[in-house]
């Protein structure tokens, strides 16, 4: 298990973008949460296996969406606590 830290920056609040997060996370199994964040823009905080971690990274900065504009996203990779039990 990995944890990422994944700051997404664009336009991220206000367009749906927690909620495709946080469905994504529960249709790939990753545990943790998703806020949003005063300077606009949003936490992301999963953990994983190696392999569901990066495949959600990838979705979370897809552009699928006509709302949502994920323009950079910084992720930072930490051991995972096992904190979280569900998203």
């Amino acid at each position: 298990m990995e944890r990422a830290i994944i700051l997404a920056k664009g336009k991220v609040q206000r367009v749906g973008y927690r909620d495709f997060v946080f469905d994504t996370a529960i249709d790939l199994g990753v545990v943790g949460f998703v806020e949003n964040q005063k300077d606009g823009t949003v936490r992301i905080v999963g953990e994983a296996e190696k392999n569901v971690l990066e495949g959600f990274i990838r979705k979370v900065q897809s552009d699928d969406d006509p709302l949502i504009k994920v323009i950079h996203a910084d992720v930072e990779y930490e051991k995972a606590t096992d904190e979280f039990k569900h998203f």
